[in-house]
């Protein structure tokens, strides 16, 4: 009887670990934010996506930096603006349907960076 306690509680052990996993995908973002010409600053602002959220991470102080999320219809459905100080910023998309989401950053120049995401 202590085998199979011991064997089921394994079992439902395994099986929570994989239900709280969270999947996560790196953001690749490309565009401009300097005006030195630049092409890519991803390793000055990073976006991580999650099952229901996204983590921005800012490695150094920027200027304020708008951060919108367009869906396929090319509709804002996330607008912010960052207060750069901070190191990371974390963004909900429980409310998000499923499909391919665009964020995008722009500083006060209108330059920006920008990346492709999925919500399944």
């Amino acid at each position: 009887m202590k085998k199979v306690f011991f064997l089921l509680l394994i079992l439902l052990s395994a099986h929570g670990n994989m239900l709280y996993a969270d999947e996560s995908k790196n953001v690749e973002l490309e565009g401009d934010l300097l005006s030195n010409g630049t092409r890519s600053l991803s390793s000055l602002i990073s976006a991580v996506s999650y099952s229901d959220y996204i983590k921005v991470n800012f490695a150094i102080p920027l200027d304020e930096i708008s951060i919108r999320i367009y869906d396929e219809r090319n509709d804002i459905v996330y607008e912010d603006m960052a207060d750069i100080s901070i190191q990371s910023s974390v963004i909900s998309t429980v409310l998000f349907e499923t499909g391919t989401y665009r964020i995008e950053f722009t500083n006060s120049q209108g330059r920006h960076l920008e990346g492709s995401f999925v919500i399944k």
